[in-house]
């Protein structure tokens, strides 16, 4: 891996929106990997795909060059965070999600989206220099 690459890797393992979106993704897997068959198949690959999209997206976003490409990248991954929080509250009113998890998960919910927001801010305000 080149330094410059090894930097931006470096670098995006330290911003907290993907770490957040990381723990987001384990949390998720570790829940529904338990679940029967048809739990898993009819939520189980929607909210595990929904919730790994979501680092998925702002790792993406983090190795474009232009801020509108950055930018595409990080509001694909707030819209899957949207979805996610759908899954996750419909998966905890069916008993699916234990309180602890479900309370962790709302803790991410609350700061998750302002650290996205904050990176497409960031990324406007640096290409506006």
């Amino acid at each position: 891996m080149a330094s410059e690459e090894f930097q931006l890797w470096k670098s995006l393992k330290e911003n907290e929106a993907y770490l957040l979106s990381l723990e987001f993704g384990e949390i998720v897997w570790g829940i529904t990997k338990e679940w029967d068959w048809f739990t898993k198949q009819t939520i189980g690959v929607q909210y595990v795909s929904s919730t790994d999209s979501v680092s998925t997206n702002i790792a993406e976003g983090w190795g474009k060059f232009s801020y509108k490409d950055k930018n595409k990248y990080f509001r694909i991954a707030r819209g899957s965070l949207m979805e996610s929080m759908n899954w996750t509250v419909k998966a905890y009113k069916r008993g699916l999600i234990p309180e602890d998890k479900f309370q962790r998960l709302k803790q991410i919910f609350d700061t998750l989206p302002h650290e996205i927001n904050k990176l497409m801010y960031y990324n406007k305000t640096k290409m506006e220099k």
